[in-house]
């Protein structure tokens, strides 16, 4: 048997065609637990750069084709990849799905993290945490999917 090679080291069309073999192997993942455990062993392979979302233009966020495309990610992009990934594989989870953009100031991160109820993923590095023992995370934005993109929930206000 060969050794598994990272994607994210190949050309696009390669990375294309595993991230392709990820959805159909979502699709026929009996639980949710296994879909996110597959999900964030793919992801977990990207690279990490500097941030390369901007939190408060959910309009601007690139597909997971471009992402794929330009193989740059930061953590909240990674969030960002696996909820797509989740709800292009699996139309089902949708309504499940959040991703969210939260400050812990005990652990000193800020980041979007994807809330898969009951588990919140990738608050530290593509790990997979019960909600409740993220309780004193304070919650900035959350943002769910429309069927055509990320919807802020967060009402706006232009001044």
């Amino acid at each position: 048997m060969s050794p598994k090679v990272n994607p994210f080291l190949l050309g696009y069309s390669e990375r294309l065609e595993a991230w392709k073999a990820l959805r159909q192997d979502l699709q026929t993942a009996p639980l949710l637990d296994h879909k996110l455990d597959l999900t964030t062993e793919f992801w977990r392979q990207a690279p990490m750069e500097k941030r390369t979302l901007d939190w408060d233009n959910s309009n601007s966020w690139p597909t997971p084709w471009e992402q794929l495309r330009d193989n740059s990610f930061c953590p909240s992009s990674h969030s960002l990849a696996m909820a797509a990934t989740l709800v292009l594989s699996c139309p089902e989870l949708k309504d499940h799905l959040r991703l969210k953009l939260i400050t812990d100031r005990q652990a000193c991160v800020q980041k979007i993290v994807l809330k898969a109820d009951p588990w919140i993923i990738n608050h530290g590095f593509f790990d997979k945490q019960p909600v409740q023992q993220l309780q004193h995370v304070e919650t900035q934005d959350v943002w769910t999917w429309t069927g055509k993109q990320w919807q802020s929930l967060r009402p706006r206000f232009k001044l």
